[in-house]
C-alpha cells in the first residue's frame, strides 16, 4: 500500500506596514477597503483610529502603526483597511487594521514557516507566529489573536 502524505498548506494575505512585510491567515480576512473617513471616539484607547460603518455595522479601526510602534505614514490617504474577524473567548469580533498596502495572497506549507528569532527586539515576538522566506525576502507571519489581546478586544467592543 502506498503511504498517504498530507501537506498542511495555509493561505495568507501579505501586507506592508512601515516598510516591512507581514502576513496573516486569510481565514481572518473579511475584506480590504480603500482608506475612508473615520468617526473619532473621545477618550478612546490610543491605538484606536476611529470607527467606520460597513453595511450598518460599526467597525473599530486600529492604528496598526501605533500598535506596532511605527511612525505614522506621511500620507494616510494611500493606506488601506483590512477588515478582520478575530475569535476572542469563543466570539467573533470584527476589527479593521490600517496598513500601507495589501500585497498578495499566497500559500505556504506550515513546515516551511520558521520560528521567529527570540533574540530580536524589533517586534513583540508574541505577535509573530513565524517567518516565511519567499524568494529572497522574509515575511513575518502574524498571530492576529495575539496582536489583539482579550483586553484590547473587550475595550473595542464597548465602543460599538
Amino acid at each position: 500500500m502506498a503511504e498517504e502524505t498530507t501537506s498542511n498548506i495555509r493561505t495568507y494575505l501579505s501586507f506592508t506596514l512601515g516598510g516591512e512585510e507581514f502576513a496573516l491567515d486569510v481565514q481572518n480576512v473579511i475584506k480590504i477597503l480603500q482608506m475612508q473617513q473615520f468617526t473619532k471616539i473621545p477618550q478612546s484607547p490610543d491605538y484606536l483610529k476611529g470607527i467606520i460603518n460597513i453595511r450598518g455595522n460599526v467597525i473599530p479601526v486600529v492604528d496598526t502603526y501605533y500598535k506596532f510602534g511605527f511612525d505614522s505614514p506621511d500620507d494616510e490617504a494611500n493606506s488601506v483597511i483590512i477588515i478582520l474577524s478575530i475569535p476572542i473567548r469563543g466570539e467573533e469580533s470584527n476589527v479593521g487594521i490600517m496598513v500601507d498596502k495589501a500585497n498578495e495572497v499566497f500559500e505556504a506549507e506550515t513546515g516551511s514557516i520558521r520560528d521567529y528569532p527570540s533574540l530580536s527586539e524589533k517586534y513583540n515576538s508574541n505577535f509573530i507566529a513565524g517567518v516565511y522566506k519567499k524568494q529572497e525576502k522574509f515575511i513575518l507571519i502574524l498571530d492576529i489573536e495575539k496582536v489583539f489581546s482579550s483586553e484590547d478586544i473587550a475595550e473595542l467592543k464597548t465602543i460599538r
